[in-house]
């Protein structure tokens, strides 16, 4: 029996007969150096790839059974062929809803030998769904622009006047634009429930708020 964890390989054994039984057990693995610092791994080929995705931890490597990234940032792809096209992809299934990959796809082409770094870029955050209507009971025009109180933008007016906003604080307040006149912005006071920082969350908070016209 077999079991490849993100960090070994582990295996096991047992064996019986007449007035006998065996037992065994062993463990493969590497321990890899890179810009990052030291990340285990499963066992190694010549040509391998070291993995940077800060704040992604627990996204799953698509072709390495068991490997995913660790609690700061970085995973090991065992094994690479050389002088061909590698598809890295990361399944973002298992992370926090606060992060974000800006890609799960990369590919790469390493000479024999080689240890290409790969890294995803993340945008971390609280993530909500924010259900809202203006202050007259109609939907925001779908499309609309979100921007917080530093004027970056979060997110966008999808249907049924919901927004899907990344970035956000504890409380604030958003913009809404679909416009360029007075008339065609409003905004958005919101509270976002309390966060406990060290329990993954694995959906999206959801709240309903008012977008009031500008005074």
């Amino acid at each position: 029996m077999m079991y490849r964890s993100p960090y070994a390989e582990l295996w096991g054994s047992v064996g019986t007969g007449i007035g006998y039984s065996q037992n065994s057990v062993g463990a493969r693995g590497a321990v890899v150096a890179h810009p990052g610092g030291i990340t285990l791994s499963q066992p190694l080929s010549e040509t391998f790839g070291v993995i940077e995705a800060l704040d992604a931890q627990d996204a799953k490597l698509v072709s390495s059974a068991g490997v995913k990234v660790d609690s700061r940032g970085y995973a090991i792809v065992p094994y690479l062929t050389p002088y061909n096209m590698n598809a890295i992809d990361l399944d973002p299934k298992g992370m926090t809803t606060d992060v974000e990959l800006k890609v799960s796809s990369q590919q790469v082409a390493p000479y024999s030998g080689s240890i290409p770094y790969i890294k995803f870029a993340t945008v971390s955050g609280r993530a909500a769904v924010i259900r809202v209507k203006q202050s007259d009971g109609s939907p925001l025009p779908f499309g609309s622009t979100v921007r917080d109180e530093s004027n970056v933008e979060v997110g966008l007016v999808g249907q049924a006047s919901k927004i899907f906003a990344r970035g956000l604080q504890a409380q604030g307040i958003l913009t809404v634009k679909w416009g360029e006149d007075a008339r065609s912005l409003c905004r958005i006071p919101y509270v976002l429930p309390k966060h406990d920082r060290n329990k993954k969350n694995d959906s999206y908070q959801q709240i309903d708020a008012s977008c009031s016209p500008y005074q």
